[in-house]
Order: structure tokens, then C-alpha cells, then sequence
């Protein structure tokens, strides 16, 4: 993914998988709907993505820091709330069902067009036999980390 270089990453609407990689809810939401019992694995292809940026001198110098509620504050310290640096967006994403045929090799699961139906408004089947969830979707942030928090809110 083009975010993966970046330190820090956070997910939203993924979760990591404990072993340095991602899922994406998404994924279970369209294999439950479509019924797909068979599938091994997953390609993600982004469409049109950019980033977001806010240094943390921008931060320091905004007035709008005054105004962060005390007990927000209290959260930010605490790690309970993130202030975003970084912001990683696509807008789309096709996800390509795979499964292991008899010979040991992955092929592609072809979801009829028909199934579209069956997904609902938020989710397209494209005809590369991919389905397409349409955005802005942030794809992945980069909070600022607990050292900026506390020169940002000292106590």
C-alpha cells in the first residue's frame, strides 16, 4: 500500500492483522453479502489517492488549539484521542476475490454482474470482475505522536 512507508500509521474503517499487514471491513461486508465461501485471499487496488498534511509547527501556531475542550485535552495526553498529521485518501477501491484452484495457483473469482444487487448502493461489480467501493475513503493516518501532545497541552 502507498502508505506503508509512512511512520506511525494508524488504520481507519481496517484493522491490522497482527502480522504488519491490514484488513479491510469491507472485504468481510462483500464476501458475506455475495455469499463467496471459497475465497483465499484478497487484492486491493486504490484508485486516485493523495495525502493530507499538517506539520506540527502549523499545530503550534493555530488558534484553534485554545479551543480544544480541557477534557479533550485530558484524552489527548492519555492517548485516548489522536490529533491527525497525516491524512491517506483514495477515491475508490476494487477489491479481487482470489481463490487456490486444484493445481495450487490463484484465480480470480468472476462475481455476475447480476450480484451487484446484492450489494447494495454502496458497492459497484466493475467489469473486470472486481467490486468497486466508491469514495473518499481514508485508507490510513499518522497522528501526532506524545511527545508533540505534551509540548502541544503541557499539564
Amino acid at each position: 500500500m502507498p502508505y506503508a512507508a509512512i511512520s506511525n500509521k494508524k488504520t481507519s474503517g481496517n484493522s491490522i492483522d497482527g502480522q504488519g499487514g491490514w484488513t479491510i471491513q469491507e472485504v468481510a461486508e462483500v464476501k458475506a453479502k455475495l455469499g463467496i465461501s471459497n475465497s483465499s485471499s484478497v487484492d486491493v487496488k486504490l484508485g486516485d489517492s493523495g495525502i493530507t498534511e499538517l506539520t506540527e509547527a502549523d499545530l503550534r501556531v493555530s488558534r484553534l488549539l485554545k479551543d480544544i475542550h480541557p477534557d479533550t485535552q485530558i484524552n489527548l495526553r492519555q492517548g485516548k484521542s489522536h490529533l491527525i498529521l497525516k491524512t491517506v485518501y483514495t477515491n475508490s477501491l476494487k477489491l479481487f476475490f482470489k481463490k487456490v484452484s486444484q493445481g495450487g495457483s490463484e484465480i480470480s473469482v468472476d462475481i455476475p454482474l447480476q450480484d451487484q444487487q446484492k450489494l447494495g448502493g454502496k458497492y459497484t461489480v466493475n467489469q473486470d470482475g472486481g467490486v468497486e467501493v466508491s469514495g473518499p475513503i481514508m485508507v490510513g493516518y499518522v497522528p501526532v505522536n506524545q511527545g508533540g501532545i505534551e509540548t502541544l497541552f503541557p499539564k
